[in-house]
Formats: structure tokens, C-alpha cells, sequence
């Protein structure tokens, strides 16, 4: 785009901010670059490189993005900027979930709050009621992204041509094609199975709602009797008593020889008297509790599937959807129906103390309870009517796909190997919600007959039907985000971007969504949706704790950005990315703060005059920028084949230390103090900070952006347009710029050290092995007053030597007076004095001798001694100068 043709200008900053301030930076930037249509999705004859796509993981509309989001976005965006400038043409696929269950609940929260209740709403209402709630959060969400800085696809005509909804009507029909197809060729099933239930939200939630927490609670050790006998009594351990009352077993280990003579023979439920026959299942665990475990098939997962193995068909629930205690909990001298679960615990636990049925309790015992994420209600285990896939089937069609087309490529270490083995001990997946906001199940009933009808579109004699009530898990319908953002995009024109070149998100959800986009794609496309994953780890806080409500240690990336601005912020997360979980350390933001600052004064050198845009040829350069450029060649190379490989936090490092360390800290400080080569100075510096700029740009684009618009007015309207530079191999002298910046360096610590002037000629000869050009460096050095006189093979007086890396300097003349010498060694005589006298002190003191421990007497003895040694050395050097002045 030329500039002439922007809808709006921007605000070049002027010389008035001496220091970089993050605010009037970041001030207006988003808005322009948007607005400018450079978020826009290029023509293909626009760029010299193929197609380049990321399909943004939909934050849930539910509200604010946390630090997660921040660090997630962020990897994206830093490699969405990095392809454009390489000349791709870049699809950011923007996109939000409408995150059933989450926001579900907080709309009815805010009902309730209203004094509505939610149960009490016709389905459709309540429904609409969620929908405008969820489409306010969008904006909210639209404007994190735009603090963030994130080159999102944006058409500046249309704000709303790419980005995508999960309930958006395009995504509503796959999904329903989907389930369909799913249930024609008999993958989907609706069964009565254990589900993990949510008694408040009143729905089933996915294993990925449930946090499992460390909670002490009360283990009781419980008497069940052999049947017919009043003295032989097996006791087991358990957490829940109230699902006593529907044990179908007992159960032991097959190889646990304490318990064999019991297998096969009926023991009696202390609760109701029922015959519980004990079996053997090698999932038992010998060493928790007494090694025997009471079977209760529909309140636990693991009781549940003992019960499959075992044929046991007939058993019953005594906990109903409320959480409360059903007719089951009726016995003699007990009636708990209608009762809570956990108020129920203790009144069974009276009950069978009174019964001399309770052998002992541990108070404190530790175990992980499931809650609920959302809730944060304990979760009940349930049989429940639901729909399911049969995984399978489907996993055995992928990794089909994978040995015809190959397997996605994790970048971060272990992705891989865990991606595996969940899918070789995958489960059936349930996918129904009870819920109403969401995908409605296509399924409908017959009110008269038990047909069932499956369609994408309900039946013609809708009267006749009634459709499932509840919605599909969430899950089901962000599996297909890689489709939903390019083949059945909306727009109907992005499906040359499939399949995605690279999904960046969170390893802990690489069951529940990672692996569902890459089955669910494969089964309804045929094809392996994701060509490159990379999987960060969680942002904890700085004592490396998860962040959590109840810890108070969630940190809000609107406040970092407020304090510290979204580029430190970025490239905080970024540079410290790595697959692995990040502690979120505030002084580590302010490093990189300052690192900006340094960019911010750097920009102040560079000459902005047309004459010096320009880079001189390669014969043209002098020494030192011959050798500058080099490095800064062998930087591009490096920086570009990290990112390459999406190695954020070693490609950071490359260009850092480039930036901060070379080109400032070495290069500027002897460069620009160079007369004789300033023009060709002025034209490097300007040449090479305009390419850090463009370097730098993907991981803080504000400020790069800000600098490029100031230093670089008559090259393109934005950065963004900018190509990425070139890594072109250079001959030069390496040996002889490598001794030559070691003598300036070596020469302006000697001023220093020795308090001399500028203007002062120091005279030196050069010992080295190297192979140098003698002259060239000569001529670079006297500027700096340095008198490079000759090289020599060895040198005699060792009080005139410098070693530098490279070789050996030799000072021709005394760099200081005699006098000023001798002032200096009496100055050193006399303090080591005063540490001797001190340290006399000490040891002659008596109560110190007494008390101190033997080491510390020991090493006080030890400085004394070397103080009296210096001391001695010092005195004999002095005598010697002073000896010589009187000859």
C-alpha cells in the first residue's frame, strides 16, 4: 500500500519522548493497522510465497482472556507476522466458542441474581437470553486481541467477513452432517452409562470440567460379615458410605492370598442385609486400605467397569440428579431419602457405630475429588441415558490416514508420544449435554410409535415429533475448527488454506481438543487437518503454583499491558516459551523493558538523511562494519531458521544478543567514534537497524512499528509491508576484526584504569599468532589515538604487557609518572594496614577464640596471612622504586 492511499495517518512520535512510553506507543496503533486493511487477506499474486494458515483456538465468549490466552496468541501471532513479512500470504483465522456449559451457567447466575430463575424460562427464551449475553462478550474479547496487538484477519470493509462462530449456522449444519453420517454407518449409540455429574448445572460435563483437587476426608473402615456367621467379618475401606445401599460385590485381587478361601462366598451389606458375592479383578490395588473393595457399578468408574467385565447387568442408583438419596436408602431403623449425599455420610456412619459395624475411621486421609470447573460442586458419577461414539472405529480411520498421509509434526518434546497413547486407550465418547445452549441434537422421537428420526433437517410432520432436548458437548463442534475456519468457511473462499500449517495451544488439552480436531476432520474430510502442533505449557505464578480463584494468584494480561505494555509483555511470553510451564516473573518484564529502551535510543543514531539509505558494497566497508555486517548476516541466518522450527525462546536469544550486545554494546561504541568512516557508518547503522526493526516486529509490533515510521518515512506505509531480510554469506577478515575490537576495548579500560585522556596517543606493539592484515587494523585505530607501531614475535618486560583474547598487547611507554605510581602503591599499602590491624583485633580477641566456630577462626587466620603477604610484596616494590629515584 503506498502512504498516499491510507484511510487514516498515523502519529509519528517525536523527539519530545526521550524515553520509550509503552502508552503512546501502543496509542491507536491497532485501530490503523486495521482500518488499513494490513490485516486483510492479500490476492495470491500479491505474494512471492504460498499460503500460510492458523486458525486462532476459540477463547470461550464467556468474558476475559487470562495470561494463558496471552501467551497462547502471542506464539501465533509471532509466526502469522514472521510469514508475512517472508512474502506468505497469511490467514489468521479469528473465531470465538460459544462454550455451552460455561456460559450456560454464568447467564442463569446473572437470573438467578435478577431474581429469575432459569428452569422457569420457555427453552427459547432462555436460549435468546444467552445469545445476546454471549454476543456483548464478543467485543470484550475483540478488544484483548486488540491490546495484544493480534494480526488477526480483518477485512477493513467487513469486520466481520473471517471471523467465525461455533453456533454460526455454516458450523451448525457439518456438525449435524456430521452426527448424522456418525449414526447411519452405527458409531453413535445412545446408552445408559456412567457420566460425570454436575448436580447444579444438572448435565453431564466432559472429563476436562472436572478438576480433580487434593481434599482430606474421612476414610472408614467398614465390617462386612460372611454370610451365616456372627465372628468371620471381611473389612473394607471406603470414602462414600452412602452408596452402600447399592453394593453389588465385594472384590479382591486374584493374587492377594489372604482373601482366597473367601472368594466365591457371599458377605452381607451392613446397611440393608443383601448378599454381596466376592469376586476377584486384577484392577484391585492390595496395598490401599485392606486390599478389598466393595463393588458399587453406578456410582463409580472403576466399579463400574469391574461390573462389565464380570457380566453384573443387574444393579441400581441410590443417588438421584439432585445429589440427593433416592427409596434405596430406606432400611430398618435408617431412612435417608430425600437426604443430601454428603449430609447423609455421617448419619450411616451413627447408624452402623450403633451396629458395632465400624472397626475404626483415619480423620485426615487425602484423596483427589473431582469438582466441578464451572461449579465447583463435587461431581457425581451417574448412570445416565446418553448419546456416545464409538471411538474406535474412528481413531482406526486416522491412523489409516496417518500411514497414507503422514502424521501431524509435534514440535514440543513428548506431544507425540502422549497424543499416542491416549488414542490406544480411548474410550467411547459422551457427547450430549443437558444443557439448552449449544448444537441441538438432530435426533427426533415419534409421540406415538418408538421410531427415531436423525436428520439434518427435522421431519415434515414436525407435529408428530418431539427433538432431543439436549445440545452436543461442546467439544463436538470446536473438533471441526480447522474445517469450520477454511473448506466451510462462510465466506467460501479460504478453502485453499487447508489443511492449517500450524496449531499453537495448551498441552493440557491435547485429549480433549487436539485429538478430537485431527479424528473428527480425518472422519468427515478424509484428510489430517493439522500439519504442525506445538504445545506450550501453563503460565504459573512466580512460586511456580497454578493460578487459581481461591490462591488469589491470577494475574490479568490487561493489567501487565497497562504497567508494562503489550510488546514487554509479548515478548516476556514468547522468549520464555518453550513447551515447558512458565513462571511468571514481573522483573523479567521490566528486562525486557529495558531491552525496548535500548531500541528506543538507538533509533536516536540512526541519520535519516536520503543520502545514507544505501548499503555500501562489500569492498567499499571499512574493517569494522565489514565484520558488523557479517554478524549480522550470520543473525538473520540463525534468527530465521529458529523460528523456522517454532523455537521461540532460542530465537529471542539469537537476536538479543545481536541486538544489545554486539551491535550496541560493541559495535556503536567504536563505530560512531570513528571520523574517517562516518558516512559509511551512518549508512550500516541505518541499514541494520532497519532490518532489527523488521526482526523484532513479530515479537513487538507496536514499538517497531513506532521506530520504523520515524526513522524510515519514505519506505513503505508500514513495517508490516516490509520483506524479510536476507541472509547473504560475506568474506571478510575475522581475525583482524576480532583483534582490533579486542585493543579498543582493552585500550579504553586502560584510560580508564589509569585515568587518561582521550587526546592521550597510547603507543603499543601487537603480539598475536593470527593471521591478521597489520595496516588495516593501524588505520582504524589511530583515530582513537591508539599508535598500532609493530608486530613483534616476543616481548621481555612483563610490567608492559596486556593479554587480550587473540594475542598479547606490549606498552611502549609508561602510561602514568613515577610519582603517581609510587601514590598509588602507598594508597594500597595503607588499606592493607587497616585490614591487617583489624584482623589482629579479632584474633586476639578472646571471647571471639571462645565462641566462633573452629571455620570462621580459620579463615580469619587465613585472610590475615595473605594480608601481611600483599602487604610485604606492596612495601618491597615501593622500597625498589624509591631506591631507583635516589640513583
Amino acid at each position: 500500500m503506498n502512504k498516499d492511499n491510507k484511510t487514516t495517518n498515523i502519529t509519528i512520535l517525536g523527539d519530545e519522548y526521550k524515553t520509550y512510553n509503552h502508552k503512546a506507543v501502543e496509542e491507536g496503533l491497532y485501530r490503523w493497522w486495521k482500518e488499513n486493511g494490513f490485516f486483510d487477506i492479500k490476492k495470491p499474486t500479491e505474494c512471492k510465497n504460498g499460503n500460510f494458515c492458523i486458525t486462532l483456538p476459540p477463547p470461550n465468549i464467556t468474558g476475559k482472556l487470562h495470561i494463558g490466552h496471552a501467551l497462547d496468541t502471542t506464539l501465533q501471532d509471532v509466526i502469522i507476522r514472521y510469514k508475512l513479512l517472508q512474502g506468505y500470504r497469511v490467514y489468521f483465522a479469528p473465531g470465538t466458542d460459544h462454550a455451552s456449559i460455561a456460559t450456560q451457567s454464568k447467564v442463569e447466575k446473572l437470573l438467578r441474581e435478577q431474581g429469575v430463575e432459569p428452569s422457569s424460562l420457555p427453552r427459547e427464551e432462555l436460549y435468546n437470553r444467552i445469545k445476546v449475553w454471549a454476543l456483548q462478550q464478543a467485543s470484550f474479547i475483540r478488544e484483548q486481541w486488540a491490546d495484544l496487538g493480534l494480526s488477526l484477519s480483518y477485512c477493513p470493509l467487513d469486520q466481520s467477513k473471517y471471523e467465525i462462530f461455533t453456533l454460526d449456522p455454516e458450523v451448525h449444519e457439518v456438525i449435524y452432517k456430521e452426527f448424522v453420517e456418525l449414526y447411519n454407518e452405527g458409531l453413535l449409540y445412545r446408552a445408559k452409562k456412567i457420566v460425570n455429574w454436575d448436580i447444579k448445572l444438572q448435565t453431564a460435563v466432559s472429563d476436562l470440567e472436572v478438576i480433580k483437587k487434593p481434599t482430606t476426608s474421612k476414610l472408614w473402615y467398614i465390617k462386612y460379615y460372611l454370610e451365616g456367621s456372627k465372628d468371620t467379618y471381611l473389612v473394607i475401606a471406603t470414602t462414600r458410605p452412602e452408596t452402600i445401599f447399592v453394593d453389588t460385590n465385594l472384590v479382591v485381587n486374584p493374587k492377594d492370598e489372604k482373601y482366597t478361601q473367601y472368594v466365591g462366598k457371599n458377605f452381607v451389606n451392613p446397611l440393608n442385609g443383601q448378599l454381596l458375592p466376592l469376586i476377584t479383578d486384577d484392577a484391585i490395588e492390595m496395598d490401599f486400605g485392606t486390599g478389598i473393595m466393595k463393588c458399587t457399578p453406578a456410582h463409580d468408574n472403576m466399579d463400574y467397569e469391574i461390573a462389565q467385565r464380570h457380566n453384573i447387568k443387574e444393579y441400581n442408583t441410590c443417588i438421584n440428579f439432585e445429589g440427593k438419596l433416592n427409596e434405596f436408602a430406606k432400611v430398618d431403623g435408617l431412612d435417608l431419602q430425600g437426604v443430601d449425599r454428603i449430609v447423609a455420610r455421617e448419619k450411616i456412619i451413627d447408624f452402623l457405630k450403633a451396629k458395632n459395624l465400624l472397626e475404626k475411621t483415619d480423620e485426615n486421609y487425602t484423596n483427589n475429588v473431582g469438582y466441578s470447573e464451572r461449579t465447583g460442586e463435587v461431581i457425581e458419577p451417574l448412570p445416565s441415558l446418553q448419546w456416545f461414539v464409538k471411538m474406535k472405529p474412528v481413531i482406526q480411520k486416522t491412523e489409516q490416514l496417518f500411514k497414507d498421509l503422514g502424521k501431524p509434526n509435534f514440535i514440543t518434546k513428548n506431544g507425540e508420544k502422549t497424543f499416542d497413547k491416549w488414542i490406544s486407550d480411548i474410550q467411547d465418547w459422551c457427547i450430549s449435554r443437558q444443557l439448552v445452549w449449544g448444537h441441538r441434537i438432530p435426533v427426533w422421537y415419534h409421540k406415538t410409535t418408538d421410531e427415531i428420526y436423525v436428520s439434518v433437517k427435522p421431519p415434515k410432520d414436525i407435529e408428530n415429533w418431539k427433538q432431543d432436548e439436549d445440545v452436543l458437548d461442546t467439544w463436538f463442534s470446536s473438533g471441526i475448527w480447522p474445517l469450520a475456519c477454511t473448506k466451510y468457511h462462510k465466506s467460501g473462499q479460504l478453502a485453499d488454506f487447508y489443511p492449517v500449517d500450524l496449531l499453537v495451544t495448551g498441552w493440557d488439552i491435547i485429549f480433549f481438543w487436539v485429538a478430537r480436531m485431527i479424528f473428527q476432520c480425518a472422519y468427515i474430510d478424509n484428510t489430517i487437518s493439522l500439519k504442525n502442533i506445538f504445545l506450550h505449557g501453563i503460565v504459573r505464578d512466580e512460586l511456580g503454583r497454578k493460578m487459581s480463584k481461591s490462591l488469589g494468584n491470577g494475574i490479568d494480561p490487561t493489567d501487565v499491558i497497562n504497567t508494562h505494555g503489550a510488546d514487554a509483555l509479548r515478548t516476556y511470553l514468547a522468549s520464555n516459551a518453550s513447551g515447558e510451564d512458565i513462571n511468571f516473573t514481573e522483573s523479567k518484564i521490566e528486562h525486557i523493558e529495558h531491552f525496548i529502551n535500548k531500541i528506543w535510543n538507538i533509533e536516536k543514531l540512526v541519520n535519516k538523511s536520503e543520502d545514507v539509505i544505501k548499503l555500501p558494497s562489500e569492498k567499499e566497508l571499512s574493517l569494522i562494519n565489514k565484520w558488523i555486517i557479517t554478524e549480522y548476516y550470520k543473525t538473520v541466518k540463525e534468527y530465521s531458521e529458529k523460528l523456522d522450527n517454532y523455537n521461540y525462546n532460542g530465537a529471542f536469544k539469537v537476536i538479543i544478543n545481536f541486538v544489545w550486545d554486539t551491535f550496541a554494546n560493541e559495535y556503536l561504541e567504536i563505530a560512531r567514534k570513528n571520523e574517517q568512516w562516518k558516512n559509511q557508518t551512518d549508512k550500516v547503522i541505518n541499514f541494520i537497524f532497519k532490518n532489527i526493526l523488521i526482526m523484532l516486529h513479530p515479537y513487538m509490533p507496536f514499538v517497531t512499528e513506532r521506530l520504523y515510521q520515524k526513522a524510515y518515512q519514505n519506505s513503505k506505509a508500514s513495517i508490516m509491508e516490509e520483506s524479510w531480510p536476507a541472509a547473504i554469506q560475506t568474506s571478510y577478515d575475522e581475525n583482524s576484526s576480532l583483534i582490533c575490537l579486542e585493543i579498543f576495548k582493552a585500550m579504553k579500560n586502560t584510560r580508564i584504569k589509569f585515568n587518561l585522556k582521550n587526546s592521550k596517543v597510547i603507543a603499543i606493539n601487537l603480539s598475536t599468532d593470527l593471521q591478521i592484515s597489520f595496516s588495516e587494523i593501524k588505520d582504524y585505530l589511530k583515530d582513537f589515538n591508539i599508535d598500532l607501531v609493530e608486530m613483534v614475535k616476543t616481548h621481555d618486560n612483563e610490567k608492559t604487557i596486556l593479554t587480550i583474547n587473540g594475542g598479547t598487547i606490549i606498552f611502549l611507554d609508561n602510561l602514568i609518572s613515577e610519582e603517581e605510581e609510587n601514590r598509588r602503591y602507598q594508597e594500597q599499602i595503607s588499606k592493607l594496614e587497616s585490614e591487617i590491624n583489624r584482623s589482629e583485633t579479632i584474633l586476639k580477641n578472646a571471647d571471639f577464640l571462645a565462641r566462633a566456630p573452629k571455620e570462621k577462626i580459620e579463615l580469619e587466620q587465613k585472610k590475615y596471612l595473605e594480608f601481611k603477604k600483599q602487604y610485604n610484596e606492596l612495601v618491597e616494590v615501593l622500597q625498589k622504586n624509591l631506591n631507583q629515584n635516589k640513583k
